[in-house]
């Protein structure tokens, strides 16, 4: 019974990673992806040891390339599992090269070709059922039953590589795990896509709301309020830290600490009440991450700054017709004091009588009529 055992042991290579001889391959593989959290639904592996059935295979050199292989790729999933995020993948076409370039280049001796293609329409991947493999010489690994995610990768070039007929069992379940990790990994880039982009319209809103305050407050003249504009405009960045703005109206001009014009700038050209030049800039400091970008600021941003040029420019109109609105008043209150004085003369009173009426509308032809007084003197007399 033990020699027989023995026997079939020599048919069956067991996986085992090269440092220490109690990991198995697929066991480290498991034991390192719980380290980082990943769903442990890659169960297969973790309770046995993983034998590769070669019989074919009389040639030891094969079979230790083919354990080599197994390994190395399981430790190249393992790494690129771990460190993505430190590698700064947060766009899906970034993600993609950087599988295809880690593991073609870990795996190049064995003529490893790898193509990954990540679906535009991302969903949560079921992962108790994962699509089977397929057979076909460039064969076809899928997160889930909607191929989220698809791995393509060329089997003859690595059997011709080692030499051998076929591939172990546990090549295509790697692969098939390597296929579930890349979705699980898109789907974080995708709603760490969508948290960002939902943090900077906050900004946007902001800004936008506080600027509807600051122009809409009876307490604050134009001026000012712009000027607080002005400081605001920086917090509503994608990088704060390294924004300055510049707001010009008129001979009016207004910036943050330590303006100036540095590299690709973004700016708002308007016109105010009274054909008044007005302008918005807003330029990022050196050291910015998007500085060599082509251009450094989100379309949000730019529409930002045209929300904020017509704002301004209405409250201009808004603060003129409030100003000439304030000049007709008085105009007005001068033209009844004329008019009611007028009256009082061609009634043909008495000059005494006359006088004391005309003091009385007078002060009401004033800016502040509840505190003026009039007072008349004429022929040494006075009349109040």
């Amino acid at each position: 019974m033990e020699r027989t055992h023995k026997n079939s042991l020599k048919k069956c290579i067991t996986l085992s990673h090269p440092e220490k001889k109690s990991y198995f391959a697929a066991g480290k593989m498991m034991k390192n992806f719980r380290q980082i959290n990943f769903l442990a639904f890659f169960v297969p592996f973790h309770s046995k040891k993983i034998p590769i059935f070669t019989p074919q295979i009389n040639n030891t050199n094969q079979m230790e390339k083919i354990q080599q292989l197994i390994v190395q790729y399981i430790d190249a999933v393992s790494e690129g599992g771990q460190w993505w995020e430190d590698k700064g993948m947060f766009k899906k076409t970034a993600l993609t090269n950087y599988w295809e370039q880690l593991l073609d280049t870990r795996l190049a001796d064995y003529g490893f070709v790898i193509n990954v293609h990540i679906s535009d329409s991302l969903q949560q991947t079921d992962v108790n059922q994962p699509t089977p493999a397929s057979t076909a010489t460039t064969t076809e690994y899928h997160s889930d039953n909607s191929h989220a995610v698809t791995i393509y990768i060329n089997k003859d070039s690595i059997i011709d590589r080692i030499h051998e007929g076929q591939l172990p069992k546990a090549f295509d379940e790697v692969s098939q795990f390597l296929a579930i990790i890349i979705h699980q990994q898109a789907l974080t880039v995708k709603y760490r896509t969508l948290f960002q982009n939902y943090r900077e319209r906050i900004k946007e809103m902001a800004s936008i709301h506080q600027a509807s305050l600051l122009l809409g407050h009876d307490s604050y003249d134009l001026m000012t309020a712009i000027n607080h504009i002005c400081q605001s405009i920086p917090l509503a960045m994608q990088y704060p830290e390294y924004a300055m703005a510049r707001i010009t109206f008129g001979n009016n001009v207004f910036s943050t600490d330590g303006f100036e014009k540095c590299g690709k700038g973004m700016k708002k050209c308007f016109e105010g009440a009274d054909n008044t030049h007005c302008c918005i800039e807003v330029y990022y400091r050196d050291g910015c991450p998007a500085a060599n970008d082509q251009d450094p600021f989100l379309v949000e941003e730019h529409y930002l700054l045209g929300y904020l040029a017509v704002m301004i420019s209405g409250a201009s109109y808004t603060a003129t017709m409030k100003k000439l609105k304030k000049f007709n008043s008085k105009r007005m209150q001068e033209l009844d004091a004329i008019n009611r004085t007028t009256a009082i003369i061609k009634e043909g009173r008495d000059i005494g009588s006359t006088l004391n009426d005309i003091c009385n509308i007078l002060p009401r032809a004033m800016q502040y009529p509840r505190h003026a007084c009039a007072r008349i003197r004429y022929d040494g007399k006075e009349y109040l």
